[in-house]
């Protein structure tokens, strides 16, 4: 059965791709095997669902511009965090504002019946 679906061409990828594994340096086959670790499912996902232009874009990247994209996604995370920071002061300094003016409320009420 596995002799009757190689064909002539699918042999030829195999050796083709035999040679490209053979010819890539540490860093190309520590990549392979990552591929393959379900600890690294998440890689695995991003590949085989990412756009070919992402793809491209990723591999013709210079080390400046991932460095940029690296720092880029550090600055949004950053954003993010005092984006989240500042809506939560807001809630509680109105939420004190509003409790200090029932608060004096009371408090004059109470000073003026005395």
């Amino acid at each position: 059965m596995l002799l009757t679906t190689l064909t002539d061409q699918r042999v030829a990828n195999l050796l083709s791709l035999a040679d490209i594994i053979g010819d890539m340096n540490a860093d190309g086959l520590e990549f392979l095997r990552r591929l393959g670790d379900p600890r690294f499912e998440a890689l695995t996902n991003f590949l085989s669902h990412t756009k070919p232009e992402t793809l491209t874009f990723l591999t013709e990247a210079r080390p400046e511009e991932v460095a940029n994209l690296q720092e880029g996604i550090r600055l949004v995370v950053a954003l993010q965090l005092l984006g989240r920071i500042s809506k939560w002061g807001a809630v509680t300094f109105f939420g004190v504002f509003v409790s200090m003016v029932l608060i004096w409320e009371k408090v004059s009420a109470w000073l003026k019946a005395r």
